[in-house]
């Protein structure tokens, strides 16, 4: 109670030296920023593009179907705002996801190490606004609304934007903010974007399920996933690992076990690695198929730990790693194009060996003395027929799309 009581005291501090929350006028005229502008319904109608382009392959075998379509996904997500693509140009994108409290933004800022840009913590999922963290010459805070309209923040109104204000003023901003993005010299490696991402509860609470959507949304995106786990859970939820596996099924995911400070048995291990509760959370994922590409147990409040070869000094590591295979737009667009011929491909090979089994019907009808005798043959060649008509009609319908996303990606890119 004593606890409860000190944090309310807390907050009532943070409000009266926010002045977007202690200022009625001044949070009012943070929202009137943040709401203004026009829905852009292009960048919202090209999921729909993306997704007939697949169902109209759905009369020929495609390779590798599930991963070329989350791929194409990831790939027109970057390119649905000018702002989005504009910052993620030439860099690797390495989503931050975990369920409520377990220490993202904490996480976050113990890397980014500048105290004149912290992220808000101690929200609730609701509040929580997907933000992207990098390098910059300057510290930068921009907002993208949900019109698609860029809105320059400070460090009091990205605070701001968080339960408090809700509480505060009767109303949630992070219903009206499509994304933030956070530039900071402080932050250790270039070429390389942290995706926050908002938690959720770790429950099955209809409310919640919001907040989990658009995580969901915001990850399918990425390249690369940190997922946090608190030291205290001692496990992987089955709501976790059915998460990520939604996200994609080839997605490397970095675990990071959090907050192993407040356990005594990992944060006094001689190699807090090999500690049961962390092997127990690593194998747990990777026995239900998550593809874990290391396990790195974390403190925010000592990043120094365990030895010379801290905690961040991992992570910082894992960053520079990722930061070699970043790309540029123009290779978005020709990783668009493989895909797209790669369907074309199969197109091609489903029609031609459906015409050769025409062709060779044809000619056993065309050879019997009396093709009356051969009625199930007949009756093949027309089923073959039939399919074959089917894909010359998904075809066009395929190039169409094709034709509409590409005009949409030339207009994301400017050419």
């Amino acid at each position: 109670m004593a606890f409860s009581t000190e944090r309310r005291k807390d907050d009532t501090r943070k409000s009266n030296r926010n002045p977007y929350l202690a200022d009625q006028a001044k949070g009012l005229s943070l929202v009137a920023n943040i709401v203004s502008g026009n829905k852009n319904l292009r960048a919202t109608q090209i999921d729909d593009v993306v997704d007939l382009i697949f169902s109209s392959c759905g009369h020929i075998r495609v390779t590798d179907e599930v991963q070329l379509s989350a791929q194409l996904k990831r790939l027109t997500e970057r390119l649905k705002t000018p702002m989005r693509y504009k910052i993620l140009n030439g860099k690797s994108v390495i989503g931050v996801g975990g369920t409520f409290s377990a220490g993202k933004s904490s996480f976050l800022n113990s890397l980014l190490n500048d105290k004149s840009v912290l992220l808000p913590v101690a929200q609730t999922p609701s509040t929580s606004v997907s933000t992207y963290i990098m390098s910059g010459r300057d510290e930068n805070i921009t907002a993208c609304n949900t019109f698609g309209r860029e809105v320059k923040l400070n460090a009091e109104a990205l605070q701001a934007i968080s339960h408090d204000f809700r509480e505060k003023h009767g109303l949630n901003l992070a219903l009206y903010l499509d994304f933030v993005a956070v530039q900071s010299a402080a932050f250790p490696v270039n070429n390389v974007v942290l995706l926050d991402t908002p938690g959720y509860d770790n429950g099955v609470d209809i409310k919640n399920l919001g907040d989990k959507t658009r995580s969901q949304q915001a990850l399918k995106s990425v390249d690369r996933l940190i997922w946090l786990v608190p030291a205290r859970n001692g496990t992987a939820s089955d709501i976790e690992i059915d998460f990520i596996k939604k996200l994609s099924e080839d997605l490397e995911v970095l675990l990071v076990v959090s907050k192993c400070d407040l356990q005594s048995e990992i944060y006094t291990a001689a190699n807090p690695q090999n500690n049961y509760i962390v092997q127990k959370i690593k194998n747990d994922f990777v026995d239900k198929g998550i593809n874990i590409c290391g396990v790195i147990p974390y403190s925010t409040v000592d990043t120094d730990w365990p030895n010379e070869n801290s905690c961040k000094k991992q992570i910082i590591d894992f960053l520079q790693r990722t930061s070699r295979t970043s790309r540029t737009v123009s290779d978005i667009k020709g990783e668009i194009n493989s895909i797209i011929n790669s369907l074309r491909n199969d197109f091609y090979s489903s029609s031609s060996e459906l015409e050769r089994q025409l062709n060779t019907i044809a000619s056993q009808i065309d050879a019997a003395p009396n093709p009356l005798d051969i009625p199930s043959v007949i009756r093949l060649h027309g089923v073959l027929g039939s399919q074959f008509a089917n894909i010359k009609f998904d075809k066009e319908v395929f190039e169409n799309s094709v034709d509409k996303l590409n005009k949409w990606v030339n207009e994301r890119l400017g050419a």
